[in-house]
């Protein structure tokens, strides 16, 4: 299920995702990954919400679970190796206005794009 067609999708795995789900997977011999307070058999865990509150509130910050996916909208695109396109369908979009709110370039970040520009600049000028 997904709010739109494009939120069907194949997820792609890191290699340490990876890892961290065949550790779960061969933990609990039931049919839930993630079992309620990882009791193999028991119901699966319904929502991380309540947890995440609890743990958030007791190191005294404000985190929103969402987060993750700014951060990871970020980082990908500072990498400069995804195109909107990519970074918009990997994260189960179906236009490029979402990856707007989502992706957040650095300061350093925009910084260093200015620099690019003026090192392309002087090249083409001696070239």
């Amino acid at each position: 299920k997904g709010k739109t067609r494009a939120s069907i999708r194949r997820i792609h795995l890191s290699e340490t995702a990876k890892r961290v789900l065949s550790y779960r997977m061969g933990r609990f011999s039931g049919e839930y990954l993630f079992p309620k307070k990882d009791m193999d058999g028991e119901k699966p865990t319904g929502t991380l919400d309540k947890l995440h509150a609890e743990t958030v509130a007791n190191l005294g910050f404000k985190f929103r679970l969402y987060d993750c996916r700014h951060t990871f909208a970020t980082r990908v695109l500072e990498t400069g190796k995804v195109d909107l396109l990519t970074l918009a369908s990997i994260l189960g979009h179906a236009s490029l206005q979402m990856i707007m709110r989502y992706a957040h370039p650095s300061e350093m970040h925009k910084a260093d794009a200015i620099k690019h520009l003026e090192t392309a600049r002087i090249r083409i000028k001696i070239g």
